[in-house]
């Protein structure tokens, strides 16, 4: 009876599932290459014509700050801007320069057949970046741009009321109220507003703060990249690379 009876318990006995543990970041990876689309190859779309390049690239590039691009106006291209209280920057860099300043901008590339064509960077992400050539938009791998970049780029930032160049500490500036404003709201203080426009040691400091928080040189002196920062802050419709 024992017999039968240990039998037939062990023949009906279900066995046992071994279950295998997955990384969880292994089937989160897999999910991912499986559902994200290839990225775009960086090249210049052969429907379209590669001489006027440049020129698609800085409409790209003023459409996004609501202002018209004419090819047609002779002068420097950083003139076009100035009625709109932007200025130009026209440089040398890198995409950890681009990335911290956060702003669009046209770049220079070379093709692998040694041609130049030009292209306007809109988004930037960790890993990837989404250009706009002319009428397409693509979504490229850093590294090919890095490849293919000569590292010119060109890129507009809004000036405050009333811009007349870099702050230099002790001097008079009809900024002053304004940067006092806006410092105080991002510090979290009480704005000290007044008549006077000399650019004191106590504001010195509070922006020596702020460039310090932000990455930059705190030698006190309100130039181009300090405002930049600024107003990435503290304005709001900004065109960015990407969001804070």
């Amino acid at each position: 009876m024992a017999g039968v009876v240990l039998s037939a318990t062990f023949y009906n006995t279900e066995p046992i599932k071994v279950i295998e543990n997955t990384p969880a970041n292994e089937i989160t990876t897999k999910s991912i290459f499986a559902t994200s689309p290839p990225l775009d190859k960086l090249r210049w779309p052969e429907t379209q014509s590669i001489d006027k390049s440049l020129d698609l690239a800085l409409k790209s590039l003023f459409d996004q700050w609501g202002i018209s691009y004419d090819p047609d106006i002779d002068g420097p291209i950083c003139q076009q801007v100035e009625t709109n209280n932007l200025r130009c920057i026209e440089d040398l860099g890198s995409l950890s320069i681009l990335r911290d300043l956060n702003r669009p901008a046209v770049l220079s590339l070379i093709d692998k057949n040694g041609r130049d064509y030009y292209a306007a960077l809109t988004s930037l992400n960790n890993k990837t970046a989404f250009l706009q050539l002319g009428a397409v938009q693509l979504e490229v791998d850093i590294l090919d741009i890095e490849s293919q970049w000569s590292g010119d780029y060109i890129l507009l930032w809004k000036t405050p009321p009333g811009y007349e160049g870099d702050m230099i500490p002790g001097r008079k500036n009809a900024l002053v109220p304004w940067l006092e404003e806006k410092l105080a709201v991002l510090q979290g203080r009480e704005a000290r507003l007044s008549i006077n426009t000399r650019f004191n040691a106590e504001l010195i400091e509070h922006v020596r703060k702020f460039q310090l928080s932000n990455g930059l040189v705190p030698d006190g002196i309100v130039g181009t990249n300090t405002l930049i920062l600024l107003n990435t802050a503290v304005e709001i419709g900004t065109p960015l690379l990407y969001k804070n």
